[in-house]
């Protein structure tokens, strides 16, 4: 005899009853049709802020200005080390920007492109340079501390230590 927790003799009600059961068990959830509007407004929405995005930087892009362009294309050659080419932007940008707070940095980056290019004296050249002109920016201090940071090592790694002292 079959227990049934139906409590029936009938055996096509218990197992039609599993099957009903074994159905409410595996049918995925239902949401409200409200909560799926919501969702694919979200979606929607983060599509569109996302295609504003690429707009708004393609936008900013083209505003470069000359200056903009210019330091961008410098840091592009260093990036693919062409020292010489990197130095010869950065140096046109030094003189044709005057008034760029950057300007400074472009100094220190031309003479950072000497060095990396294995032309310390011109680097040092460069960097002298930057010690003396327009002192009173605030970015011709940050420039020049990073310049000494650069002599401070190569005069260590070249074991050149009473210039590394001088430089202390």
């Amino acid at each position: 005899m079959k227990i049934s927790i139906f409590k029936s003799n009938n055996r096509t009600t218990d197992s039609n009853c599993a099957v009903r059961s074994l159905r409410s068990i595996s049918k995925p959830p239902t949401f409200p049709l409200s909560l799926l509007k919501a969702i694919s407004h979200v979606y929607v929405l983060f599509i569109a802020v996302f295609v504003l995005l690429l707009i708004s930087n393609e936008v900013l892009a083209q505003n470069d200005t000359p200056a903009d362009k210019l330091f961008k294309d410098a840091e592009a050659l260093f990036q693919k080390k062409d020292f010489s080419k990197s130095a010869s932007a950065f140096e046109r940008f030094f003189f044709q920007h005057q008034s760029d707070p950057r300007r400074h940095e472009a100094l220190y980056r031309q003479g950072l492109c000497e060095m990396e290019g294995g032309r310390a004296r011109k680097a040092i050249e460069i960097w002298n340079k930057l010690f003396t002109v327009d002192r009173n920016s605030g970015k011709w201090s940050e420039a020049s501390l990073l310049a000494l940071e650069q002599l401070i090592n190569y005069y260590g790694k070249n074991k050149e230590y009473q210039l590394q002292n001088k430089v202390l």
